[in-house]
């Protein structure tokens, strides 16, 4: 009976009402599964368990017209990104890429030029991880291209970092420059000649080193990487520790290739942070007392930016911003943009 009324549920509304994140909680219970599932759907990779050794597998799609446009992006970049988005999904775990497989659906017109282009931006994208490209599928599509990158990787030490994990108290800190992707999508919107943010949203660099380093400190409670904007992401590490978590605007840093766009454009750079996406950094939570020592250690292993956002807590329900609830937090693809 309850299956029935779950059925019936299930085919009210659409998915524009019922949107990507409550969709995939929907569906997880249609999964079977088995012992060697550690952790299936939910997390940025599933966690299997081969012999005696521990796989991280992802996959991503890329789909133009909803993650591309070929004006402004090329071939070459449309591969890479296209592994590099599922790749982060590795890097968010504190795991090592292994090998990658890509299936490609191709309109009839396009030139094999382009696809030599796009299938070298996938080569060279899975080499800068030391994975390596093992196979895959191509099919026509009757409009536009898709690209379905599967990626395996391995828990080394059979160690990796879930989003779940956090405790109250502890800081969320995010490395990198988050918010650059979606002023690289501005500045091709607006015709306005900005390299460097341009580059960070065609040509994403996922942290795979940077994931490995931090999975080997005890002090790292949990992590994910911010593809959706780090209000929506750092809010799945929060659900998934059944806690809150607070940021303040005031503490994010002032990045100089943000600034200028913004002032251009009278955009808000905390906005394009919180909410920008597409930028495959590192949100981790950390324990208070060693997350200090835990950042400027970072920040000189790596000579990337690196701090605290916000904190999390159990007196917060949801994700907050300056004391504010929020509720468009990012990306959303069924939803429409606010």
């Amino acid at each position: 009976m309850n299956w029935n009324r779950n059925r019936t549920d299930f085919r009210m509304g659409s998915i524009s009402e019922t949107g990507e994140f409550a969709f995939i909680n929907r569906i997880q219970a249609l999964f079977p599964t088995s012992a060697d599932v550690l952790h299936g759907p939910g997390d940025d990779c599933a966690v299997v368990r081969v012999g005696d050794r521990i796989q991280l597998v992802s996959t991503d799609a890329s789909v133009e017209g909803v993650h591309f446009r070929r004006n402004w992006t090329t071939h070459y970049d449309i591969g890479w990104k296209a592994v590099a988005a599922a790749l982060s999904d590795i890097a968010a775990m504190g795991g090592q890429p292994q090998f990658v497989l890509t299936s490609i659906a191709i309109p009839t017109s396009e030139s094999i030029d382009d696809l030599e282009s796009l299938y070298k931006g996938v080569a060279d994208a899975a080499s800068a991880c030391e994975a390596v490209v093992i196979g895959g599928d191509t099919t026509q599509s009757p409009s536009g291209l898709m690209i379905d990158v599967t990626v395996i990787g391995e828990a080394l030490n059979n160690g990796f970092i879930l989003r779940k994990g956090a405790q109250s108290g502890d800081m969320l800190v995010i490395i990198g420059t988050p918010g650059r992707s979606r002023a690289g999508l501005l500045a091709l919107q607006n015709n306005i000649d900005s390299p460097e943010v341009i580059r960070a949203h065609n040509h994403p660099t996922p942290r795979i080193t940077e994931g490995l380093w931090l999975s080997e400190h005890p002090h790292v409670r949990a992590m994910i990487d911010v593809s959706d904007g780090i209000a929506q992401d750092a809010g799945h590490i929060a659900k998934a520790s059944g806690i809150g978590v607070g940021m303040t605007s005031a503490s994010v840093a002032i990045d100089p290739e943000l600034l200028t766009l913004c002032m251009e454009l009278d955009e808000s750079i905390p906005d394009l942070v919180f909410t920008g996406g597409e930028d495959y950094e590192l949100a981790f939570a950390v324990d208070p007392d060693h997350s200090l020592e835990l950042i400027e250690n970072f920040r000189r292993t790596f000579n990337l930016p690196s701090y605290a956002i916000g904190a999390f807590s159990d007196k917060i329900d949801g994700v907050t911003i300056d004391g504010n609830p929020v509720e468009h937090r990012g990306y959303d693809h069924f939803r429409p943009s606010t």
